[in-house]
């Protein structure tokens, strides 16, 4: 769905070669059966930094701290292609709010220990712990924006 948006948003066209995994699609990257990968950092780093593979540019709206050279992709001549991945916590409907807070606070303590943050960014990893309210319109956002692009695009689960 990722290169979907890719496509529109660059006006171009691209065969979309389907891997297992997107260690198989690296692989495929690394050894020219793939000519471009749009995947997320922490799959890419090791490569990166192992030079093995090129960077063109970051899909997030701003400069990556682990790649402050490599443009984003509005930077480099894509506007309007910003994509990201995030995991979040979720509740079921009518958890009280004092949990919804409790849980909050102990995400965002954890993100902040020294450790985790260490091994986030040694992944390219770069958590946020933004407010449940931010988060609901995180999801909503983006649950309007792909579904966009999957009717665009005709796309089908099989």
């Amino acid at each position: 769905m990722v290169t979907e948006l890719f496509k529109r948003s660059a006006g171009i066209d691209l065969t979309h070669v389907p891997f297992r995994g997107m260690g198989d699609a690296m692989t495929g990257l690394m050894t020219g059966s793939v000519d471009v990968l749009i995947t997320v950092l922490p799959t890419a780093i090791s490569n990166l930094k192992g030079g093995r593979i090129v960077p063109l540019a970051v899909t997030s709206r701003e400069r990556s701290k682990v790649l402050p050279g490599v443009p984003t992709a509005a930077e480099a001549g894509v506007p309007g292609f910003v994509a990201s991945n995030w995991v979040g916590l979720t509740a079921p409907k009518g958890t009280p709010r004092n949990v919804i807070d409790w849980l909050h606070s102990a995400v965002v303590r954890a993100l902040s220990a020294a450790d985790v943050k260490e091994r986030f960014d040694a992944l390219g990893a770069e958590p946020s712990g933004i407010r449940p309210e931010e988060f609901a319109q995180v999801l909503r956002d983006d649950a309007r924006r792909w579904g966009e692009v999957i009717r665009a695009a005709g796309i089908k689960a099989e």
